[in-house]
């Protein structure tokens, strides 16, 4: 279930984050739920039963695209202000509008961690899946091994800083 798009993407974001205020900004490759919707329908005609955590999975896969959806949306408006009117910014408006792609840069790496993540847990666990809890630490260390990026601990407590913030 954690493809390419999302490795892909989770990279962009990093580079998003880290530099805010672009020319170009990437956009969310959403979980297609359909898909999701009529393989627990297949599977129920089946003799293959979903687990309690495999349902929870595919269920919280529904939550977390509502949730990039949201986030992804209130970054635009920043950034088609930006995109728009940035040449005209004063330095004030052009720091809060840093700080705001910034936050919510930081709210999509969350949902995009966790995706890349429980997906991956997934697939090398299976039908042994289990959600179990993990701290936000934990989720990035494992996803940026997974996508073979280096952890680099400055630039992820900033991050969580920008997500607690």
């Amino acid at each position: 279930m954690a493809n390419e798009n999302y490795i892909n993407w989770l990279k962009r974001l990093v580079d998003e984050f880290s530099v805010p205020l672009k020319t170009s900004y990437t956009g969310a490759p959403f979980i297609h739920t359909e898909l999701i919707n009529n393989l627990v329908v297949e599977l129920s005609s089946t003799d293959e039963m979903l687990s309690k955590n495999q349902r929870r999975l595919l269920v919280g896969l529904n939550d977390k695209n509502q949730a990039l959806a949201v986030n992804d949306n209130k970054r635009d408006v920043y950034i088609n202000d930006w995109n728009i009117r940035g040449h005209q910014f004063e330095k004030s408006e052009e720091i809060k509008t840093s700080q705001n792609i910034e936050f919510w840069t930081a709210q999509i790496l969350r949902e995009v961690v966790e995706i890349i993540f429980y997906t991956s847990k997934f697939n090398e666990e299976n039908s042994n899946f289990i959600f179990g809890e993990y701290d936000i630490i934990e989720q990035i260390k494992a996803v940026c091994k997974y996508s073979s990026l280096d952890y680099d601990e400055s630039f992820w407590k900033k991050v969580i800083l920008r997500i607690a913030a």
